[in-house]
């Protein structure tokens, strides 16, 4: 194996992503982006939901699920959406790792157009980002307004 971080080797059929969803009081939305990760046409990953504190009702929720793909991390108290990320990244078994908010939701082929790109980028240590739709009363709109240069 090489030391470039995208090894040639690592075919896209066997790159594992995990997905890390903090969330808190938020049942009903993080369904929504539970169900957007799982619904990926990217087939290799695993979500894992850090539940932020003791939330009896978001945990009752995730039951509902049923996918081995899914894994929940219930924390005895909550340690911020931060702490929760990263316990999230100490959690993950994936040579990728996407993050989702909870009150967030994915397009069916993100992740796997994600990895197409960062497979096909020459750069040892890709960054890969995307354009989001944000809805507002006002109207929706696309963001960001710009993204990393290949430099």
């Amino acid at each position: 194996m090489s030391s470039r971080l995208v090894d040639s080797s690592c075919h896209m059929s066997h790159t594992l992503v995990s997905v890390i969803i903090p969330t808190r009081n938020t049942p009903q939305l993080v369904l929504r982006a539970v169900r957007s990760a799982l619904n990926q046409t990217y087939p290799h990953l695993e979500v894992i939901v850090v539940v932020d504190g003791p939330d009896p009702a978001t945990n009752e929720a995730l039951n509902t699920v049923v996918d081995e793909r899914l894994r929940v991390v219930a924390l005895d108290h909550s340690v911020g959406g931060s702490d929760a990320r990263n316990i999230g990244v100490q959690n993950a078994s994936g040579h990728w790792v996407a993050f989702l908010d909870d009150d967030d939701e994915w397009l069916a082929p993100k992740i796997e157009k994600q990895i197409d790109a960062a497979l096909d980028s020459n750069s040892p240590f890709p960054v890969v980002t995307c354009y989001f739709i944000g809805r507002t009363p006002l109207g929706d709109f696309i963001g960001p307004r710009r993204t990393p240069k290949p430099s």
